[in-house]
């Protein structure tokens, strides 16, 4: 599938045999990486001025449909909000229809993470470093997608 909407779009057969091989290797790969079903976690994150478009709406189911898999856990990283127990009170609803296995509120998970990377709070970017750094901690998939 993924070769033919490449070859729609680009026409490989105007490639360099080198190219064509480089690319029919990267095309193999991720074949034989998704048929052997990987365990892959799917993440996202969520801050104040995003969290009710994400939450409240089909966004995230929509975003989980879109990759065609079946991941081993769909977590959502909430970050930097003004009232997380809204936040939290609407996660729960995603846990229990199944849209999500679980919510994990980043700033719980700061101060480990700050000393594991020598990182100072409230250094520029540091709600950015501290959300993907504490995926990477908690995530319990061999691979993990991140939108």
């Amino acid at each position: 599938m993924f070769y033919k909407l490449y070859y729609v779009k680009y026409n490989i057969s105007n490639l360099s045999p080198t190219v064509l091989y480089i690319f029919a290797n990267y095309v193999i790969s991720c074949y034989l990486l998704i048929m052997s079903q990987p365990n892959i976690e799917f993440s996202t994150t969520c801050y104040e001025k995003d969290w009710e478009l994400l939450l409240k709406t089909d966004r995230l189911q929509l975003m989980v449909d879109a990759c065609d898999y079946t991941f081993s856990r769909i977590v959502v990283y909430i970050n930097n909000v003004n009232n997380f127990d809204a936040v939290a009170a609407v996660c729960e609803t995603l846990k229990a229809n199944g849209t999500i296995d679980a919510y994990i509120r980043v700033a719980d998970h700061e101060d480990d993470i700050c000393a594991k990377y020598n990182i100072q709070k409230h250094q520029p970017g540091y709600y950015y470093m501290a959300q993907f750094l504490t995926m990477l901690e908690l995530s319990e998939g061999d691979y993990h997608l991140n939108f």
